[in-house]
C-alpha cells in the first residue's frame, strides 16, 4: 500500500511539475521575439501627432484594455481652426482624465532646423497659451529636430538654438531610442519584428509611434502582447525621464488627479466654448438664415 501511494505521489508530482513549465512563459531564445541574450528590458510607448477622432480613441481603448502606460504627444494646431472640433478636445481631455501623461510636439509639426531662432520659439511656445494647463514638461520636436548629432558647424549651431529654445520654454526634450517607422506603409508589415529586434540592441528604451497611423490603432494591442511575452516590461515616460511625472503649470487646476467620470473644469473651457461659436456647426433647426 505504502508503495503504491509513494508511487502515485511521484507520478502526481512529475506530472504538476510538467504542466508548470509547459504553461509557464518561456523567456529566452525559445521565445518568438525574446533577445538572444535572454534578457529583459524596460520599454515605455510614446505616441506622437495627435489626437485624431478616427484612431486616437482605439489607441486610448487599447492603452486602458491592456493597462499600459504611454504619454501623448500632442500637436497644437489641432485645438484651433480650421483642424479644431468638440471631438480634439474631448480627445485631449480624456487622455488627461484616463491618467495618460500629454506632452507637447510643439504647435506645427515643421522641421525646426529650417527655422529661424525667432520662428524656432515661436512655434514651441505657441501651444502652452492654449493647452499648457494639460501638459507635462517634456516636449518632443517633429523629426527629432537639434536631438541628433551634426557633423556640420551650421549643424551643430542649429542644434544649440533648438536645445536653447527648448529650456526658454520651459520644457525637457525627449527623444526616441527605437523608431517602429509606422508612418511608413513600406515598414508596416514589420513593425513589431523591429521593434523586438531593436529593443534587444538598445537594452529597451523610449519607443515611438504614432497614434494617428491606422495601421498603429489595429494593431497595437497585439504588438503590446508580443512585447510582453518577449519578457519585457512596459513601464511609464518617467521611468527615462522623471520631468514627465510633473504638470507644465505648478498651479493648473490639472494638477489635482483628474476623475474618469468627470473631467476637471480648466481655463480653456471657456476658450473652447468660443471656438466652438466659429466650427461646430448648429445642429438642424438651430440656423436662423
Amino acid at each position: 500500500m505504502s508503495v503504491t501511494y509513494g508511487f502515485l505521489t511521484a507520478v502526481i508530482g512529475l506530472s504538476l511539475a510538467f504542466y508548470a513549465n509547459a504553461t509557464a512563459p518561456m523567456v529566452g531564445k525559445s521565445t518568438k521575439g525574446a533577445c538572444p541574450d535572454g534578457k529583459t528590458y524596460p520599454v515605455a510607448l510614446t505616441f506622437d501627432d495627435g489626437p485624431n477622432p478616427k484612431t486616437t480613441p482605439r489607441v486610448i481603448d487599447t492603452l486602458l484594455e491592456t493597462q499600459t502606460p504611454a504619454p501623448f504627444f500632442v500637436l497644437g494646431d489641432h485645438f484651433v481652426p480650421p483642424d479644431a472640433t468638440k471631438e480634439e478636445w474631448a480627445l485631449l481631455r480624456r487622455e488627461r482624465a484616463s491618467g495618460f501623461i500629454v506632452a507637447s510636439h510643439t504647435f506645427s509639426h515643421l522641421r525646426h532646423t529650417k527655422l529661424s531662432p525667432a520662428e524656432i520659439e515661436k512655434n514651441m511656445g505657441r501651444s502652452g497659451p492654449l493647452i499648457g494647463d494639460y501638459l507635462a514638461p517634456v516636449l518632443r520636436l517633429p523629426y527629432g529636430d537639434g536631438g541628433f548629432h551634426s557633423s556640420t558647424a551650421a549643424g551643430k549651431k542649429k542644434n544649440a538654438d533648438i536645445k536653447r529654445a527648448v529650456r526658454k520654454a520651459g520644457y525637457t526634450p525627449v527623444l526616441w531610442d527605437i523608431d517602429s517607422e509606422d508612418w511608413k506603409p513600406s515598414a508596416r508589415p514589420n513593425v513589431l519584428a523591429s521593434v523586438l529586434d531593436q529593443i534587444c540592441k538598445t537594452h529597451g528604451g523610449i519607443v515611438l509611434f504614432h497614434d494617428v497611423q491606422v495601421n498603429t490603432a489595429a494593431h497595437l494591442k497585439e504588438w503590446i502582447a508580443a512585447i510582453r511575452a518577449a519578457g519585457h516590461e512596459l513601464v511609464g515616460l518617467p521611468h527615462f525621464v522623471p520631468a514627465a511625472a510633473q504638470m507644465f503649470r505648478k498651479k493648473s487646476p490639472a494638477q489635482a488627479t483628474c476623475p474618469t467620470t468627470q473631467p476637471p473644469i480648466l481655463p480653456q473651457d471657456e476658450q473652447l466654448q468660443e471656438l466652438h461659436k466659429h466650427v461646430i456647426m448648429p445642429a438642424a433647426g438651430d440656423n436662423d438664415d
